[in-house]
């Protein structure tokens, strides 16, 4: 599943963005024995009345009119580049 979601939860309209989530049965729902990172970047939702938690991405995106997502950049600083996350330094 991906989505862009409102503070409450709710998948944001079309043409809104938002920062996208990604969730589905082989990913993980949080950090092992970290909670306060957990915390900080999963976000609990209900999907089809069962309640699970899906991590911020940092990418934000807008829903279009058929569905499709249209990326439109960074949340943060990090910067991707050949499936490797490098994240800014902040001095």
């Amino acid at each position: 599943m991906l989505t862009s979601l409102t503070r409450i939860s709710k998948p944001l309209p079309v043409g809104v963005p938002g920062e996208l989530y990604l969730g589905g049965v082989q990913l993980a729902q949080g950090y092992f024995e970290r909670p306060e990172l957990t915390a900080e970047r999963f976000r609990p939702v209900s999907v089809r009345k069962r309640r699970t938690s899906l991590p911020k991405l940092g990418d934000v995106v807008r829903r279009l009119g058929g569905g499709e997502l249209e990326y439109l950049g960074r949340a943060d600083h990090q910067v991707k580049s050949e499936r490797v996350s490098h994240r800014a330094r902040r001095d």
